[in-house]
């Protein structure tokens, strides 16, 4: 099997005028969320950005304390967290695994 991706970031959308600086963001892509956030770093400070939902498993540790420093750096604050029971049922290597939403 074979495929080709795209492969870009939210400060090169941003810079090329393909996107403009959203409202709110979310992100859920298994395991790199922090990743997607350190190819924003030129705009997640941005105050027209009001919220942002980020999937963060806490038992990946440096998934987990890369984005709350990130988000905490750019001024965003936790509002809240919620699991899905259901969603990685008996699954331990995702039990910890949160919908964090962020607001400024």
């Amino acid at each position: 099997m074979k495929y080709s991706l795209l492969g870009t970031s939210i400060n090169y959308l941003v810079e090329k005028n393909i996107l403009e600086i959203p409202d709110y963001i979310k992100i859920d892509v298994d395991g790199i969320e922090h990743l997607i956030l350190e190819g924003g770093n030129k705009f997640l400070i941005d105050k027209k950005i009001k919220g942002c939902l980020i999937e963060i498993n806490e038992n990946f540790k440096e998934q987990y304390e890369k984005v709350l420093n990130f988000m905490e750096k750019n001024n965003f604050k936790i509002l809240y967290k919620r699991h899905n029971e259901n969603m990685f049922l008996g699954e331990k290597e995702f039990n910890k695994t949160f919908n964090y939403i962020f607001t400024k």
